[in-house]
């Protein structure tokens, strides 16, 4: 009898081994960088669900004033992790401006040397970083020439609150790095190692 139940035991334990393993590591599977080796798994770990089924890609156009970049990262038919870095004309003032309308709530802004980020409610993040593109003079600009990233979450996440809005900081600080090589930025700018949304400038905007 004592055995009966002891190996019923381990049946029921090996079916949830089971279940956990084809239903929810979805992500764990994905390679360790994913979007061309621009992000960590961990960060999509960090924002998304556990799922059974997960996929990665990125897309990169040529570089030049309309150069672009983007990443995505799916988990399960509801969860999305996602953005996009484009060349863009605009100063630093009229980028805030913009997402200042975007959406109500607490904007958190990061300032490191040039490189800056805001992050809005529920997962939205702006990355900015001075970028003139390949072959081109910087007083060509109506304004500032830029890269600018605009990274997202869509559907159901892992992270809440502020852990979500580090996640997604960190997925679009990665997708800009990588968006700042490919598309040869004639600036040479020393990125920080992080970019960390606590103790940092806050408000309602």
């Amino acid at each position: 009898m004592l055995l009966s139940s002891g190996v019923g035991c381990l049946l029921l334990l090996g079916g949830v081994v089971g279940y956990r393993y084809f239903f929810t590591n979805g992500l764990e599977k994905l390679p360790n960088k994913l979007c061309s080796g621009a992000v960590d798994r961990e960060i999509a770990i960090r924002a998304l669900p556990p799922s059974r089924h997960a996929e990665e890609g990125d897309e990169a156009s040529s570089p030049g004033q309309n150069f672009f970049f983007s990443c995505y990262v799916y988990a399960g038919d509801e969860s999305t992790l996602s953005g996009e870095a484009q060349a863009a004309d605009s100063s630093i003032s009229t980028w805030i401006k913009y997402y200042r309308g975007k959406r109500e709530g607490e904007m958190v802004r990061v300032a490191k040397g040039p490189v800056q980020a805001l992050s809005l409610p529920d997962g939205l993040v702006s990355v900015y970083v001075p970028c003139t593109p390949p072959r081109t003079a910087p007083e060509e600009a109506v304004q500032s020439y830029a890269l600018v990233t605009e990274a997202r979450t869509i559907g159901e996440t892992q992270a809440k609150g502020d852990a979500l809005r580090q996640a997604v900081t960190d997925f679009a600080y990665a997708i800009t790095k990588r968006a700042y090589q490919v598309g040869e930025c004639q600036e040479r700018t020393s990125f920080p190692a992080y970019l960390s949304t606590a103790n940092t400038e806050r408000g309602n905007e």
